[in-house]
């Protein structure tokens, strides 16, 4: 009972920090998204911002697994945390 509410909770803070993101997104407000992508980069993965950026994919992998094993669901946030953040930048850049 208690790992379920635990997993829940988890859930439920992703759902929010993805929402905030995606607000921003529609809202094209690149620096307050950039923000946003920190919050869960941090909580749920485990990993500082300035860390990630100066790791390779390899590196990055190699940080996520756990007893040799890769978890799907990190892997699968981690992966769409970088993807936004890349868009963002990009859509930064094009301002």
């Amino acid at each position: 009972m208690l790992h379920r509410d635990y997993i829940t909770r988890i859930i439920e803070q992703m759902n929010k920090d993805f929402a905030k993101i995606l607000f921003n997104k529609e809202l094209k407000q690149c620096e307050n998204a950039l923000v946003e992508i920190q919050t869960p980069g941090e909580n749920f993965i485990s990993l500082k911002r300035k860390i990630i950026g100066q790791l390779i994919e390899a590196d990055i992998i190699s940080l996520l697994k756990i007893g040799g094993e890769l978890p799907v669901g990190k892997t699968i946030v981690t992966s769409s945390l970088l993807k936004e953040k890349l868009y963002f930048r990009i859509a930064r850049q094009r301002r």
